[in-house]
């Protein structure tokens, strides 16, 4: 019973282990290919906030979804805007319900002076239902110091 003994304290572990990596089906990718839980993650994967560099590296890809939502005042915006940027002054009376008018399937990347007040609007949209907002922190005040381009208002 001994001989037996001993065996098995090494045989368990090792049968614990390999039943812990499976034996099914293998989700690995193969190579040049992406698996099926990653592609999964990254069409599900929405940055809560991203710099104006990510912004920018972001708008250098043409997508359809996806749309920048500049919640400053007028005259804020006058000093320019991000080009293709949707204007809605986060102070005005009906601010909320423009929010309601919007397309809920689209991405927003919600911009304002510094990232407060893009901030506050991406959790009113969440509450509206909206699953893609990010916002972008340093606004276009970061925007700005880095080079990007603008479009002025007149």
């Amino acid at each position: 019973m001994k001989k037996y003994g001993k065996r098995l304290n090494w045989a368990l572990p090792l049968g614990i282990v390999l039943l812990a990596c499976g034996s099914g089906p293998s989700t690995q990718a193969q190579p040049g290919e992406a698996s099926v839980a990653s592609t999964a993650m990254m069409s599900q994967q929405v940055p809560e906030a991203v710099s104006a560099t990510e912004l920018h590296e972001v708008l250098a890809v043409e997508d359809d979804n996806r749309v920048v939502l500049d919640v400053r005042t007028p005259g804020e915006v006058e000093q320019g805007v991000i080009v293709g940027a949707v204007v809605m002054d986060y102070r005005s009376a009906d601010f909320e319900e423009r929010l309601k008018e919007l397309d809920v399937s689209k991405h927003y990347y919600v911009v304002c002076a510094s990232g407060g007040r893009s901030g506050r609007t991406q959790s009113m949209m969440a509450g509206l239902g909206f699953e893609q907002v990010t916002n972008v922190v340093g606004g276009m005040n970061d925007w700005k110091a880095q080079g990007y381009p603008v479009l002025e208002k007149q």
